[in-house]
């Protein structure tokens, strides 16, 4: 909770209850494993296509790689 508060100073106003419920009801919707999902890197680029300058054909596939995630996720790494 206090990282939060130091990375986002303008937290400090909210009460640290009100934080922490809102940590605790947000949390458990979250996934264990922060796979990169191809919508959102879909989403992501056609955004930054429209908002700046013409970007050239992304492979979607190309600016991540969940293979280790994966490998850790089979180990049982990043879920413990």
């Amino acid at each position: 909770m206090l990282r939060i508060r130091v990375e986002y100073p303008s937290t400090q106003r909210l009460d640290a209850e009100v934080l922490e419920k809102f940590y605790d009801d947000l949390v458990p919707d979250l996934p264990r494993v922060p796979y990169v999902d191809e919508a959102s890197a879909r989403a992501t680029v056609e955004a930054m296509q429209a908002l700046g300058p013409p970007l050239p054909k992304v492979d979607l596939k190309t600016p991540y790689d969940n293979s280790l995630l994966k490998s850790l996720e089979a180990k049982g790494s990043p879920t413990q």
